[in-house]
């Protein structure tokens, strides 16, 4: 797993927590946002599953330092005024999909006024293999796009392991679910 931003490293933790098996490089552009991760959000140091990174995203996805692909990329990109995203382009998100594995899932938090740009050009660069879940109380966005094969999945197996997500990690999976439900009008099951 790849992740492009740190913030209070709450994805970071709750992967490292929750996900043994995965292995999480993280990049983040600004050593004091580390530092501050480390000792008052209780981000965890560096060992065999995560590493911190150093680093400006743009160059890292352009050219990539780690030198090998993912099965799950976030983007959480935004500067110390919560403005942005910061790297907002077609040639930004269509890297961030050369990281990806076949099938790899990449996950865009977004916000503000300019949202139906930037999930323009996520869904450009993802071959308009891109959804949206539903808007969250703080106004956030994510945006989840697909590289590899189409994924069909009916919507009783889609609930079905929302429900295994809300046991196991407590997390409002099934609302996610229904929200993808009401923008597919109709279809049988999750198509992309």
């Amino acid at each position: 797993m790849l992740q492009l931003g740190l913030g209070a490293a709450a994805l970071a933790r709750f992967c490292w927590k929750h996900l043994p098996r995965a292995e999480i490089s993280v990049v983040e552009i600004s050593e004091e946002v580390v530092a501050t991760a480390r000792r008052w959000f209780a981000l965890p140091q560096d060992d065999a599953r995560l590493t911190v990174l150093v680093e400006d995203a743009r160059n890292v996805v352009a050219h990539p330092r780690l030198r090998r692909s993912f099965d799950w990329l976030q983007v959480d990109l935004y500067d110390r005024a919560a403005r942005g995203p910061v790297l907002d382009d077609e040639p930004f998100y269509t890297a961030c999909r050369r990281l990806l594995r076949a099938p790899g899932l990449a996950v865009f938090n977004l916000f503000g006024r300019r949202f139906e740009p930037s999930f323009a050009r996520i869904a450009a660069a993802f071959d308009d293999r891109a959804l949206v879940l539903p808007e969250a109380d703080a106004g956030n966005r994510i945006v989840l796009a697909f590289n590899g094969p189409p994924l069909a999945l009916p919507w009783p197996v889609l609930y079905e392991r929302a429900r295994e997500i809300e046991r196991q990690f407590g997390l409002p999976a099934r609302k996610w679910v229904s929200g993808l439900r009401e923008q597919a009008s109709g279809q049988a099951g999750l198509a992309v």
